[in-house]
């Protein structure tokens, strides 16, 4: 499978509905042949360089959010030659719902024209298999698309169709797809409070040396 290439076709689909404009983030959904559940995408600016979004995108040991729904998350093997890895997430749920949980590969793929894609998608491995207690979901494509516009702001696209499983009705899941979507915008503010403070901080330098 070519994910860059099942990526980069998805994004360019001319089928895309607007849904959505939310924290400067602009909502897109598509309903894909043979698949129950949509496929979401969501469009914005990043104050931030490629590198660096990447850097926190891929770091399973980020720090999270007091109400980020993933509660548990762990490397199972790495790559490093082809930024390849295969993680565990587990997901918190409204109630009454049952924790859902996911094997995923993860990819990082390059493009010559200074584009990055990080792709993840799911897969099984023998160490984590489903649990009675867990809903094992399935992520067909959950994928970000990072264009630089200079060293520090780029240019964002995330598309995002995911399986919640279990026996939750297509409508909810279309929902939650579209709240999935608003991801971005936490990544986003991340970005925008570390600059907020950089800017304050080279503000206060105070008084110089003369």
């Amino acid at each position: 499978m070519d994910i860059a290439k099942e990526v980069l076709s998805s994004s360019d689909s001319l089928d895309w509905s607007f849904v959505a404009s939310k924290r400067d983030v602009s909502i897109f959904s598509r309903q894909v042949a043979d698949e129950s559940v949509q496929q979401v995408k969501a469009v914005t600016v990043i104050n931030a360089g490629l590198e660096n979004i990447l850097s926190h995108l891929t770091n399973p040991n980020r720090r999270r959010g007091k109400k980020d729904a993933v509660f548990e998350s762990k490397l199972i093997s790495t790559d490093e030659s082809t930024k390849f890895q295969v993680l565990y997430r587990a997901q918190k749920m409204p109630w009454p719902l049952k924790v859902r949980d996911f094997v995923l590969n993860s990819r990082v793929i390059k493009k010559t024209n200074g584009t990055a894609i990080w792709a993840v998608w799911s897969t099984t491995h023998p160490d984590y298999p489903a649990r009675d207690d867990r809903i094992r979901a399935w992520c067909k494509n959950s994928s970000w698309i990072i264009s630089p516009i200079t060293s520090y702001k780029s240019n964002v696209i995330y598309i995002a169709q995911v399986d919640l499983q279990g026996s939750i009705p297509t409508k909810i899941k279309n929902k939650f797809m579209t709240q999935e979507a608003m991801w971005v915008a936490d990544v986003s503010r991340y970005f925008q409070r570390q600059l907020n403070r950089q800017l304050k901080d080279d503000g206060s330098g105070g008084g110089g040396n003369g």
